[in-house]
């Protein structure tokens, strides 16, 4: 409801945090049902690729389209609440799911990042907000500003957290 009041210009807003913000804890809740039955999906591999391939496609497409009618860049198709990213995030999770043993080297990089995700999660919105406030990403084209933007706030968040796990009466709390 709330994605798609976000195409008019009326305003929703709720006062309760937990409902406000409900799209986070829908991605928590779709990868917990997902993990419980992921021996029930009968989906195919390459059908999982394919609708990965096709929902990034589309959000793609989608935003270059409305970047050009409105002569300026659109993220509406990018934002959380958009259910191609609940679609992308779901085949992409089935996917790494089904990826058979990883060499020893990806198998420490994929710990080191399972074990930094909630902490990632809880401060990358910080970062977000800082390199949104402090850099105009303007100049740059978008095929080039999202992975380096999406980068830049996974290393420096991941770093945090890392240091963060190593203080005695923090490491509770990532």
């Amino acid at each position: 409801g709330e994605y798609i009041l976000s195409f008019t210009p009326l305003d929703a807003k709720y006062g309760i945090p937990l409902v406000s913000e409900g799209r986070y804890f829908a991605s928590f809740f779709l990868g917990y049902v997902l993990f419980q039955y992921r021996d029930k999906i009968k989906l195919r591999t390459r059908t999982l690729a394919a609708v990965l391939v096709a929902s990034c496609l589309a959000c793609v497409l989608l935003t270059g389209g409305a970047t050009l009618l409105e002569g300026t860049h659109n993220e509406h198709f990018f934002e959380y609440r958009n259910p191609l990213i609940f679609v992308e995030s779901a085949a992409a999770f089935l996917l790494f799911l089904r990826i058979p043993r990883l060499s020893e080297t990806l198998t420490r990089v994929v710990t080191h990042i399972s074990g930094n995700s909630f902490g990632i999660y809880l401060l990358h919105a910080v970062f977000l907000n800082i390199l949104h406030r402090e850099f105009q990403m303007t100049a740059w084209p978008a095929v080039l500003g999202i992975p380096a933007y999406t980068l830049a706030i996974f290393l420096v968040t991941d770093v945090l957290v890392t240091l963060l796990r190593k203080v005695k009466g923090v490491r509770y709390f990532f």
